[in-house]
């Protein structure tokens, strides 16, 4: 994978929620710096962050409808797929969170972390599938979430993403690469 794909695709889930907090390298920079960031509280801190993430959300919302118009986006009914977005991106910073935080000496538990993370990110092509099941709808004339279609692609897909989440969570040994730098640089390898 090149490095300026990684960077885009870091971008999009960072953007989109579904992507791991940066919580570590955040505070780590601001020690570093000696900002007015490394006096606060984690917890503060770690809101400061949901809410830049959470802004950056709202732009790209606002964007989406502008480029839509209000009308095709309140039909298409983007605002549940951005509201799934908040919710999965919110579960990903709870498991984050727990698997990370306040651990002591103790190895954060990799595996539940990764079984979290995949289940997060299987909501994203999930949600793909079920807005091509929405654009199918409105070009074969069917009331939008008419029938049991849209749940349907739903669950088949975030099924099938949450077992291949779960084998890798399983099979895989080394530590995500998707963590910041000061986070991967505190976890062992075979973690």
């Amino acid at each position: 994978m090149t490095e300026s794909f990684a960077r885009i695709l870091w971008l999009t889930g960072y953007v989109l929620l579904i992507g791991p907090p940066r919580i570590f390298a955040i505070r780590a920079k601001a020690h570093r710096a000696g900002s007015e960031l490394s006096n606060l509280p984690f917890a503060v801190l770690t809101g400061i962050e949901v809410m830049v993430r959470g802004g950056l959300l709202l732009l790209l919302m606002v964007a989406v409808e502008g480029l839509l118009g209000k009308a095709l986006y309140e039909y298409l009914l983007l605002d549940y797929f951005f509201l799934a977005l908040v919710f999965t991106g919110g579960m990903h910073l709870l498991i984050y969170l727990y698997c990370f935080s306040s651990r002591g000496n103790r190895p954060p538990p990799m595996r539940t972390y990764r079984i979290g993370r995949n289940a997060c990110y299987a909501v994203a092509p999930a949600l793909a599938a079920s807005f091509i099941g929405l654009l199918w709808q409105h070009y074969h004339q069917q009331p939008l979430l008419g029938g049991n279609l849209i749940p349907t692609l739903f669950a088949l897909c975030w099924t099938a993403g949450l077992i291949a989440g779960c084998i890798e969570a399983l099979i895989i040994r080394r530590k995500p690469k998707g963590l910041d730098a000061v986070l991967s640089a505190r976890i062992s390898p075979e973690q």
